[in-house]
């Protein structure tokens, strides 16, 4: 899986291995509204500010393949590897040629936003996401659509059908038309799904509008949640050796090895963390102190709590079969 997020003009491209080990291909990407990559691993990206396409190797290096004369958004590259773009909002498809130049492949009665898509039978598929709707165009340019309300991002199956980001979920559009739900869930029921993958296996992850990246499976289950080190003020290791972290965004997260991705064990605005037994920690929330289960990220209560009391709780020690202490700097 490759993911291109960060700040605006310093963007990060990473590839995540089966094993859900991470690794930064390349740094200092511009902001991009498209991304394709081919079985060779080279990743084509639309440079959105700069009008321009780049390509990024497996190995990092970076060259630029065309100028636009537009803003650019989708990307996709096809079976025969022909690489197509659209204008962001845009309703033609251009293709790209190895000169750099443009062609115009296609005017179509859609305005392109995050969706662009080959399947498996040749078939071209984009997305509307104001109109609402999903494009079809065969190989013969015969249109065919369909009504999907807030459209997006698409991805292709093996079956000449599509999979839809919508608001609040995914849907499928089968090759013969029907449109299903694939996949909703309360944790993305108010997220507007701009990009996805999914995988072989039919699992899908979804990254939300901050910085948590949610895996489901194909039944709607959700089986982990990851996100990134930020400004860590904490850590311990749980009985597996795992380090488990108090992080800066509002996470705890457990980070299994050298380069794993920082699965998140529950949100909140943690300060400070302390190993209590095999299953828990006693973590601080600035004020209140309370009890994490490991295992299950549940949150219970450690002790009685009043502002009155506690102010600003920046470490705990437990003493074994004694309690644990805490130390509020608030109140020295």
């Amino acid at each position: 899986i490759y993911v291109l997020a960060g700040p605006a003009r310093d963007q990060l491209l990473t590839r995540i291995g089966a094993d859900y080990t991470t690794e930064v291909i390349a740094q200092g990407i511009p902001f991009s509204r498209g991304m394709t990559v081919d079985a060779s691993g080279d990743v084509y990206i639309t440079d959105y500010n700069a009008r321009r396409v780049l390509k990024i190797d497996a190995n990092g290096e970076l060259a630029e393949l065309a100028d636009t004369p537009f803003n650019p958004g989708a990307i996709t590259r096809t079976a025969s590897g022909e690489v197509l773009l659209a204008p962001f909002g845009g309703n033609t498809v251009y293709a790209l040629n190895p000169d750099g130049s443009l062609t115009e492949r296609i005017t179509l009665p859609a305005n392109i936003m995050y969706g662009l898509i080959e399947d498996s039978d040749g078939n071209l598929w984009v997305s509307d996401q104001n109109a609402g709707k999903v494009l079809r165009v065969s190989p013969a340019n015969v249109i065919a659509s369909f009504s999907v309300p807030s459209a997006a991002a698409l991805q292709a199956d093996d079956r000449g059908g599509v999979y839809v980001g919508t608001y609040g979920g995914i849907k499928y559009v089968s090759s013969g038309g029907a449109v299903s739900n694939a996949l909703n869930h309360d944790a993305i029921d108010r997220l507007y799904v701009v990009a996805f993958a999914r995988e072989r296996n039919g699992d899908y992850w979804i990254p939300d509008a901050g910085s948590i990246t949610y895996r489901f499976d194909g039944a709607s289950n959700l089986l982990q949640r990851f996100t990134t080190l930020k400004s860590p003020t904490g850590m311990i290791t749980d009985a597996n050796g795992n380090l488990v972290v108090t992080n800066g965004n509002n996470t705890i997260v457990r980070v299994r090895r050298r380069g794993a991705l920082p699965e998140v064990i529950t949100t909140g605005n943690f300060r400070a963390i302390a190993g209590e037994t095999a299953d828990t920690a006693l973590v601080s929330s600035g004020r209140a102190a309370r009890r994490l289960h490991l295992v299950t990220g549940n949150l219970s209560p450690a002790m009685p709590y009043s502002s009155t009391t506690l102010s600003s709780v920046e470490a705990i020690a437990v003493q074994p079969g004694n309690g644990f202490v805490l130390a509020d700097r608030g109140h020295n």
